[in-house]
């Protein structure tokens, strides 16, 4: 059996043989709370955003191009029996818009597995992460209206002196695990938030002037109609 489980895993850290300041690790927590709740709540609202986009372009998105594609499909058949002899141009020219837009249609179709998909999946992961927090802070907070209360035990004879100190000691452990925790957190956190977005960005971006291109050879055919 482990026998560092639990509350346990403390006796494996070895902390700064120096007292820290309750008062400062307290605001500290309490303002670092505060943070990762608000934050959690955004990281969740993106995901679900992410998920909705995700969604609509693989259903209603893709569905208004494709509809788009059909009606200019529509128009370039109704030119076949035309006299006019420039007819044949224009309606080449109508058919590859129509084939364009079938291809957006495509495009937008795939889109989602390479920005809004792994945007969504950093944000489900860092979400696990910003929900163990609140455990985290919960036992820290423990630690710290027990050490509170050992003055109060002394002078009642509830414990001795040196007890008091071993849970001082105790407490500092925990308190300087949470600011290694925190300092980690930080490290990490806003390095990932920014790749992610970078890398959803970047795609958007070849998205986009992937349909631009489309357009533009849509555009180039009417040049000679």
């Amino acid at each position: 059996k482990d026998p560092l489980v639990g509350g346990n895993l403390f006796k494996a850290i070895q902390a700064p043989d120096v007292p820290i300041d309750q008062d400062n690790i307290k605001n500290k927590s309490e303002s670092f709370l505060h943070f990762t709740q608000s934050l959690n709540n955004a990281v969740k609202s993106l995901m679900k955003i992410a998920s909705d986009q995700t969604e609509k372009c693989r259903s209603y998105y893709k569905r208004d191009f494709i509809d788009v594609s059909e009606a200019f499909h529509k128009l370039g058949e109704s030119m076949e029996h035309a006299d006019n002899p420039e007819a044949s141009k224009l309606k080449a020219a109508v058919t590859f818009t129509s084939e364009s837009y079938r291809d957006i249609a495509n495009l937008t179709d795939e889109q989602p597995r390479k920005d809004w998909q792994p945007l969504g999946d950093t944000m489900h992961e860092h979400s696990g992460i910003l929900d163990v927090w609140t455990n985290i802070l919960k036992v820290h907070s423990g630690a710290l209206i027990k050490d509170s209360e050992v003055d109060q035990m002394i002078t009642e004879g509830k414990i001795r002196a040196d007890q008091a100190s071993e849970i001082g000691k105790r407490s500092d452990v925990i308190s300087y695990s949470l600011l290694a925790e925190i300092n980690h957190f930080d490290s990490f956190y806003f390095k990932e938030i920014r790749d992610a977005h970078q890398a959803f960005l970047q795609e958007q971006i070849s998205y986009h002037q992937a349909i631009t291109e489309k357009l533009k050879q849509a555009l180039h055919m009417f040049d000679d109609c």
